[in-house]
């Protein structure tokens, strides 16, 4: 049987994100320049899908496995098919079932393929099991959780909201996007190119847009460079940099350049628009910096490489607004790359949080007096967060918070700005505005 060329991609994607060479943001933009519209929805669809539920479908193939200890290749073969049999009504248990088997052999696990057959056979007729298992594992197995990580957010925000932000990881999120500098440069109203209702303006952000879904519309008006595809909490935490009459902004970490566009497009407009610059630590990410914004038509951004832990080839007290999106654990994104939560550890979060105290401080060098600084994450904990920052206050004595620019949605008890993916139905992200007195 032909194996179709949605479920090759998936499956080509799967092992490559399990082997760590790739994420999935990479992989299915490959798959986007490979796969028709059709295809390229149920590649999606598998993909994204079964890194959401892994640990649930690992579950119930190891228990119809009886202890045997599976080759990768098979396993991903059993979790595509099992994805489909019991996520994916619209498709049909054959083609679910023989060509994950076919897979297999294509994965030259030939011998496997009758025992993938039966496997899939099995649990189309049976439930998952979980025996003896208390609440707390039996919930982290059917979110596909590691238990350390609901440990953590339960201690942080409580049992009931680290449950629901588990939860809400797991449903395939909004697209949001909004227009770039070569469109507002054009004076295009990319509204004027959708069909009606196709999306809606963003309740939090203005300029940001909100569709159901990536149609082809959108897809072909991103490959166009008119419109960036970008969460509306990271659109939110670029809007906090676009400071009024700013003369000099640094986007201190900002490759790949999603919110050094969003800067850039919201200059064109200005009769006497501010100078942009964005650096990154090497050179890969800088190219990649300059490849995004260039196709966003932000082409007169100052590109710089630097480590930002060391001194940066910049005068002190020389920008008005610096933005320091810090290199965190993403565990805010786990609705877009599912595969972060099997990938971070507790070490990571330490990690992040030492490296995040010597960039907040390199950058706040940089402030003029009067000047903005603003530190962000896409992370949810709060050694990456809040504690970076208050750390940071009691020294830095010339600097306090300015929660006058936070959304009162979004503010937390302490003056900064969180936006959770149970509550706001976006990317867990995290933002202080700091002012240099």
């Amino acid at each position: 049987m032909r194996i179709s060329p949605s479920r090759i991609s998936a499956y080509e994607n799967l092992m490559s994100i399990e082997l760590g060479v790739s994420t999935s943001s990479d992989a299915l933009a490959r798959s986007a320049q490979s796969l028709d519209e059709r295809d390229l929805a149920l590649c999606y669809e598998i993909t994204l899908g079964v890194l959401r539920k892994q640990l649930f479908l690992d579950h119930a193939i190891d228990q119809a496995a009886k202890g045997r200890k599976l080759d990768l290749e098979v396993r991903l073969a059993l979790r595509l098919g099992l994805y489909q049999l019991w996520f994916l009504d619209r498709v049909p248990d054959y083609p679910a079932i023989s060509e994950s088997v076919d897979l297999a052999g294509r994965a030259r696990k030939g011998s496997a393929k009758p025992f993938v057959n039966a496997i899939l056979r099995r649990l189309t007729r049976k439930a998952v099991e979980y025996g003896n298992l208390n609440e707390t594992a039996r919930f982290c197995i059917e979110t596909s959780l590691p238990p350390w990580v609901i440990e953590r957010w339960s201690a942080q925000f409580g049992p009931d909201t680290a449950r629901a932000i588990a939860s809400a990881n797991n449903v395939a999120p909004n697209t949001a996007f909004r227009s770039t500098a070569l469109a507002r440069s054009r004076g295009i109203d990319v509204t004027d190119l959708l069909d009606r209702g196709a999306a809606v303006p963003s309740g939090i952000v203005n300029g940001c847009f909100v569709a159901a879904r990536i149609t082809p519309a959108l897809r072909r008006l991103e490959s166009e460079g008119l419109i960036y595809f970008q969460d509306e909490a990271s659109q939110y935490v670029g809007s906090l940099a676009v400071v009024e009459n700013a003369r000099r902004v640094l986007d201190m970490c900002a490759s790949p350049g999603s919110k050094t566009g969003q800067i850039a497009a919201n200059m064109v407009s200005r009769s006497n628009p501010a100078m942009v610059v964005a650096g990154d630590i090497n050179k890969n990410r800088a190219e990649l910096l300059k490849g995004n914004v260039a196709r966003q038509g932000a082409s007169d951004i100052s590109i710089v490489l630097y480590d930002g832990t060391r001194e940066l080839p910049f005068a002190e007290k020389i920008f008005d607004v610096v933005l320091m999106d810090a290199p965190c654990s993403d565990s805010g994104t786990i609705r877009h790359n599912p595969e972060i939560r099997y990938r971070l550890s507790p070490h990571d979060i330490i990690h992040h949080s030492q490296r995040q105290r010597k960039l907040l401080k390199t950058a706040s060098k940089l402030i003029k007096p009067g000047g903005t600084l603003i530190y962000s994450t896409c992370s949810l904990e709060r050694e990456e967060n809040e504690e970076v920052v208050s750390d940071f206050l009691q020294i830095a004595v010339d600097f306090r918070k300015d929660d006058t620019r936070i959304l009162s949605g979004l503010a937390t008890a302490e003056g900064f700005a969180r936006t959770l993916p149970s509550r706001d139905d976006m990317d867990g992200f995290f933002a202080a505005v700091l002012i240099r007195g």
